[in-house]
């Protein structure tokens, strides 16, 4: 008798596990007139940032020209080519 009993526990235990497997999966719909908190807003220009303490120092906010042109010279600078020349 305490054989049977511990199959049906271990079977129990795997049918629980399953459905809290498969609970995990469900896509849940979305209610209307509540906001997403995975909505995607719309990005930026990425020389329209505000400078961080990382930005490169002539980098100006807003310029596109000098956004590009330190762009180019870092890639420049990581190029082991020209570098080993």
């Amino acid at each position: 008798m305490s054989a049977r009993l511990e199959v049906r526990r271990v079977a129990a235990l795997v049918v629980a596990a399953l459905a809290v497997g498969a609970a995990g999966c469900a896509e849940r719909q979305p209610v209307a007139g509540q906001p997403q908190a995975s909505r995607a807003k719309a990005d930026s220009k990425p020389w329209e940032g505000s400078p961080t303490a990382f930005a490169a120092p002539e980098a100006q906010k807003g310029d596109r020209g000098a956004w590009e042109k330190a762009l180019r010279t870092r890639a420049e600078n990581q190029n082991e080519y020209v570098r080993s020349r």
